[in-house]
């Protein structure tokens, strides 16, 4: 297909941008995407380079706090610019804990955030449905993501307060996921039952009919599984979400 975006944005209404991780993208690559979904109801939901996240978070937050920074005003300033940016995900290490909680509400509040909605996604079991870790976020004026998972089932983790959500489906490939030496798609190739999708919808709906806004990504991406199973909740919830499959655009 010549052109994936322009046929993507017109089936879901968001996309998280997973590249932005690895290495900075051109500045023609997002002027591109916005001439592309130019007129569409189309956000770009940005994860944060690891140099932020992994690489200095712990060890060297001034650092940290200098490359996201950077970020900000080469990314996420030109794509706010253009009214497509949506929620900024800042996803943890696994091995970021409790006592590092310091460090990261350094690196969030040394940016100007008004313009942004930001999003942390914790990796450690410890944190997951962590009641102080979720007030330590929302004090600083961020929210944290509501995984599903073989380690957290996503109705033990829901952020139910703050009118805000945004949720990541992994899959439960509980085999594979907890398997020594397996792989990324090993560990995420997994087909969500239309039983378990239906649980996500019973969850989902009176978020939505209260007003909240939603984000939703399905990270199960082996075969084609992450856009089946988005299409199948979308039709479940019949209504305005945004919700798609993680994907990288590039």
């Amino acid at each position: 297909m010549k052109d994936r975006l322009s046929y993507y944005s017109s089936v879901f209404n968001a996309v998280e941008v997973n590249s932005t991780f690895y290495s900075p993208l051109p500045r023609t690559t997002l002027a591109k995407w916005a001439k592309t979904t130019k007129g569409r109801d189309f956000l770009f939901a940005v994860k944060i380079p690891g140099s932020v996240t992994h690489d200095n978070l712990i060890g060297k937050t001034n650092e940290a706090c200098n490359e996201m920074l950077k970020f900000k005003e080469t990314h996420l300033d030109y794509l706010s610019g253009e009214g497509i940016l949506g929620p900024v995900l800042f996803q943890l290490p696994p091995y970021f804990r409790a006592e590092h909680m310091d460090k990261l509400i350094h690196v969030i509040s040394s940016f100007d955030r008004d313009k942004f909605t930001c999003f942390v996604e914790p990796r450690h079991p410890g944190l997951y449905g962590n009641k102080e870790f979720q007030r330590e976020i929302e004090r600083i004026g961020a929210y944290v993501v509501a995984v599903d998972s073989p380690e957290m089932e996503i109705q033990n983790n829901m952020n139910n307060s703050s009118g805000k959500q945004y949720m990541r489906f992994h899959g439960r490939n509980r085999e594979q996921w907890f398997k020594r030496g397996a792989g990324k798609l090993e560990k995420y190739d997994y087909l969500y039952s239309k039983e378990e999708l239906g649980s996500f919808a019973h969850i989902i709906s009176p978020l939505a009919s209260k007003g909240d806004e939603i984000f939703i990504f399905f990270n199960n991406h082996p075969s084609g599984k992450a856009p089946a199973n988005a299409m199948q909740l979308m039709g479940m919830l019949g209504s305005k979400i945004h919700t798609t499959n993680q994907n990288t655009l590039i």
